[in-house]
């Protein structure tokens, strides 16, 4: 690719190189998990993903021991969610792959992002 900056092949190998690691790592604990007693289960899904959404997504566990505090855990929770979208576009950009930052959609994505890190900054102090 004629005119490709060398910063991006340098971010692309250190991209690849994380990736690796990061597979490696959860090879490991894919065997670790494996060679337990019990092994890994996927049973009671249906109990399983209501769980995650009543106790990951909306926090429910958390606000129900102490409101105060798991709204602001919830603020947390989603300004980072939220803020994954935007580390996937710059992320990608910065890979040279597509460049989305400047399309409408984007945008109006970074100006709705402002309450979120709001939520985030409140819910961290």
């Amino acid at each position: 690719m004629a005119g490709m900056n060398w910063d991006v092949w340098a971010f692309r190998l250190v991209f690849l190189a994380f990736v690796g690691w990061f597979a490696q790592q959860m090879l490991f604990r894919a065997r670790l998990i494996a060679a337990a007693p019990d092994g890994f289960s996927t049973d009671h899904l249906e109990a399983r993903a209501d769980r995650f959404l009543t106790e990951v997504v909306f926090q429910s566990k958390v606000i129900g021991a102490r409101p105060w505090v798991g709204i602001a855990h919830l603020g947390v929770f989603y300004g980072f969610v939220a803020f994954g979208l935007y580390t996937a576009v710059e992320a990608i950009n910065g890979l040279g792959l597509v460049d989305l930052r400047h399309n409408t959609f984007f945008t109006i994505y970074r100006w709705l992002l402002v309450p979120f890190a709001l939520a985030v900054l409140v819910g961290t102090v």
